[in-house]
Parts: structure tokens; C-alpha cells; sequence
């Protein structure tokens, strides 16, 4: 198949990493596959982060501007300030709109560049503001959906009345993200991604380990994210001592997680929560609030919920874990571990490549 995927300005998130892993395993199997995206052009002060922001990646493993850099998946970048029309997509069998904006210019095609597909890894209202209606909207688009997580099926179906969405879970490398079997750690070490949008729910882990220090004094606390500033538009700050990597190479993300006794997500909202799954194929139990794929990890074993906007119900479970006696924890950790491995990143691949020739094959 001819397949072109239509997406946002490339980044280092976990979004962009799941359709430049899917772009580059399509075209081990065989497919040809491009990624179009409008870059606008830079201002003074957008270049000179992105000037610092490669200085600073002079020490990293790998020298790129995204996750398509890293697996090298050809792309087309549009510097300009319109929307995307036919004169700037290939011809192909399929195309493919990745965030609500493209969606919108995918939908304006014409057939001839391929049939439509809608790829969802969130339902993006949770972070558009003013924009909701028009993210609905995208929603009723005659385009078959691929959808991440089961809540995202449900959400077509109840919400817009489309019962054809394709379910894809999303796949962890587990090459890339395993870790060796181990004890727990003499001094309990809990970890989390630092992130700014607010429903990424950083300021509610910062809050819940404050009262874990009260209970558990000496516990280390490691961290990664993509920014410099330590501190979030509510007051939060990172707390004191924290061991805080910014974007961190791909192969030191699995040796982070694999520090940890225990893995914390205390988001609002998540699509999926693909580092929830990254840090149980690494052996690191989760504790997370019931969003994205958790609640089903919950069942599948290795990870714990707790409630939405609880601190202090978030601290006592990842107190809860950090004092379980060695064998125990280590029972909890090898079922993290069993738990990622049905998430195997081939077989998504796999189905990710068949949901696309049924969305062919029905044109």
C-alpha cells in the first residue's frame, strides 16, 4: 500500500513515537509511507529555543528533531501558513489524519489520495479550549476511525454513534523497554514524567509525594520531561533533591524506569499512557489514576489505581508498594512485567497494518 499519514509539527511525544514506530514497522513490511506535516515558519524567539534546544542535544545519543528523525521515515515538510490542500499530499491508497486539525484538511481531499482514516490516541478536547465544538465536530467525519484504547471506542459509539471504530491498542518494544530481574532498592525510589499540560496531572503526583515525605522520609524520586522550567502555572514546583532528566536519549528512558520501585501517573485524562506500559516492561509496578489504559492493566495485574484528584489517596498507594516485603514486591513486579508483554509492539504493528486494508478495501 501507498499510505501518507497527515500530522502535526513533529516532537519527542509519546503520540508522535507511536506513528513514527508504526510508519517505520510498515515499512519494514513492505509499504511505501510518508509523514506530511506543516511546519510556519520559525519566530526569532521559536529559533532561539530550537538553537538552545540543539546545543543541548549535542550530548545526546542521537541527533534529530523527532521520533521520525530516529527511525528515519521520509517526510514532507510544508513551511507555510495554509491549510494542507491536494498539491502538497501524494497520491496514495490511504491517508491518515493524526490530531483533530489534520483531520479537517484530510477530509478536504480529494480521492485520489487515498481513502480516509482517522487515528486517535486522545479525545482532544481536553486540551483545545475554545476549539471543543470543532474537535466534536472531526468526530462525525465520514473516516473510519482507529481509535488507541477501549474508553475511545466506547466514546464513538455512545457519544457520536459510530460502532465501526477499529480498536489498536497501542504496543511496547519490549527490546527496547526491559530490565533484568531485582530486588527492590535499599533506599525506595518512585519515578514519574514531569509534563506541563494540566491534565497530565503533574501537580497532583508533585502534592501526593509532599505527603509521602512525611511518612516515608528518605524515599528518591526521579523524573524526566521535555522542559526546562521545574515549575507548573499552578505554583507546583519540582520538589526539592529530585533527580529531573530533560529529554533524556531513547536508551537511558528504560534505565530511568528500571530505577524505580514504583512508576507514578496521576493524570486527568490520557488517551492511552504509554509509560504506564513502558515502565511495567521494565519490572516497575504502577500506580495510576483510573485514565487511558489503566483500569485494564489494573485487571491484567501490576498496576494499582487510585482515585482522580487524591494526593492523598495516591501517596498511601505508592507508600503501600515502596513498604511491601521483598517477595512480595517482587511477585507485583514480575506481573508488571507479564502484564506488558501481551502488549507486544509487533502484533500492534500487525493489526495497525489490517485495520488500514479494511479502511482500503471498503473504498
Amino acid at each position: 500500500m501507498k499510505i501518507t499519514f497527515v500530522v502535526p509539527t513533529p516532537d519527542w511525544g509519546g503520540g508522535c513515537r507511536v506513528i513514527a514506530t508504526y510508519a517505520h514497522r510498515l515499512i519494514q513490511r513492505g509499504h511505501e509511507v510518508v509523514v506530511v506535516y506543516r511546519s510556519p515558519t520559525l519566530t526569532l524567539r521559536n529559533q532561539l529555543s530550537s538553537t538552545l534546544l540543539n546545543i543541548f542535544r549535542s550530548n545526546r545519543d542521537e541527533l534529530a528533531c523527532s521520533h521520525l528523525d530516529v527511525l528515519n521515515v521520509p517526510q514532507i515538510r510544508l513551511v507555510k501558513d495554509r491549510l494542507i490542500t491536494d498539491a502538497d499530499i501524494p497520491d496514495a491508497d490511504v491517508v491518515i489524519a493524526t490530531y483533530w486539525k489534520t483531520a479537517q484538511e484530510v477530509l478536504a481531499l480529494s480521492p485520489q489520495k487515498g481513502a480516509k482514516a482517522y487515528f486517535l490516541q486522545h479525545y482532544e478536547v481536553v486540551f483545545v479550549g475554545a476549539a471543543q465544538d470543532e474537535v466534536k465536530e472531526t468526530w462525525t467525519y465520514p473516516m473510519r476511525k482507529i481509535v488507541v484504547a477501549p474508553w475511545l471506542k466506547e466514546l464513538a459509539e455512545s457519544e457520536f454513534g459510530d460502532s465501526s471504530a477499529i480498536l489498536v491498542p497501542n504496543g511496547v518494544s519490549t527490546t527496547q523497554f526491559t530490565a533484568p530481574l531485582r530486588q527492590k532498592n535499599a533506599i525506595p525510589t518512585v519515578g514519574f514524567v514531569f509534563s506541563h499540560p494540566g491534565f497530565k496531572g503533574s501537580d497532583i503526583a508533585i502534592d501526593a509525594f509532599e505527603l509521602l515525605k512525611k511518612e516515608i522520609p528518605n524515599f528518591r524520586l526521579v523524573s524526566f520531561g521535555n522542559s526546562w522550567r521545574r515549575s507548573l502555572k499552578n505554583g507546583s514546583s519540582l520538589p526539592k533533591g529530585i533527580e529531573y532528566q530533560v529529554l533524556p536519549s531513547q536508551n537511558r528512558i528504560p534505565e530511568i524506569y528500571a530505577q524505580c520501585d514504583a512508576w507514578v501517573c496521576a493524570s486527568r485524562s490520557e488517551g492511552f499512557g504509554l509509560p504506564m506500559l513502558e515502565a511495567m516492561a521494565c519490572r516497575t509496578p504502577v500506580i495510576s489514576t483510573p485514565t487511558g489504559i489503566a483500569p485494564l492493566l489494573a485487571e491484567q495485574g501490576g498496576l494499582r489505581l487510585a482515585a482522580h484528584e487524591d494526593p492523598r489517596g495516591l501517596a498511601c498507594e505508592i507508600q503501600h508498594i515502596l513498604e511491601l516485603p521483598v517477595d512480595d514486591w517482587s511477585v507485583l513486579s514480575q506481573q508488571a512485567y507479564a502484564t506488558a508483554q501481551r502488549y507486544d509492539l509487533e502484533a500492534a504493528a500487525l493489526q495497525f497494518e489490517r485495520a488500514l486494508e479494511t479502511v482500503v478495501a471498503e473504498r
